[in-house]
C-alpha cells in the first residue's frame, strides 16, 4: 500500500512531482535578495531620518515579490507601487489634503496590486 502516511515510504506518491531544490533555492534567494535590499533601504532611511520610513510589512512583501516574481520583473513591480503611490499623493494634494514628509503612507497597498500586475506581465512574456 502506498500511503503517504507510511514511514518507510517517501512523503510523495509515485505519481506527484517531486519539488525541484534548484527551484526552491532559486526561489528563496530571491526572497531573500529583495527582502534584503528592503531592509537596507529601511535601515539607512531610519538612520538618516531618525524615523522608520518602511515597515517590517514592507519587508516581508518584498521577500514574495522575489519568491513569486522572476527576478528581473521585481524592479518591475516596485516601480509600479512606487508609481502609484505618488498618483495617490498628488491627487490627495489636488483635494487639499495636507502631505508633508510626515505623512505615512501604507506602501503595501500598493505593493500588492502592484505585485498582481507584474506577475501576469511576466506570465505573459514568457
Amino acid at each position: 500500500m502506498n500511503s503517504a502516511l507510511d514511514p518507510n515510504e517517501d512523503s510523495f506518491a509515485l505519481d506527484e512531482p517531486r519539488p525541484n531544490l534548484a527551484l526552491i533555492i532559486a526561489g528563496t534567494s530571491a526572497a531573500l535578495c529583495v527582502a534584503g535590499a528592503f531592509e537596507l533601504v529601511r535601515r539607512i532611511f531610519a538612520r538618516l531620518r531618525g524615523i522608520d520610513g518602511l515597515g517590517l510589512g514592507d519587508v516581508k512583501l518584498a521577500a514574495a515579490i522575489g519568491a513569486w516574481l522572476p527576478l528581473e520583473f521585481a524592479p518591475l513591480c516596485i516601480i509600479l507601487a512606487a508609481g502609484a503611490a505618488l498618483v495617490a499623493v498628488g491627487l490627495a494634494r489636488l483635494r487639499g489634503v495636507r502631505v508633508d514628509a510626515e505623512t505615512r503612507l501604507p506602501f503595501g497597498a500598493y505593493l500588492c496590486p502592484a505585485l498582481w500586475l507584474a506577475y501576469f506581465v511576466s506570465a505573459l512574456s514568457a
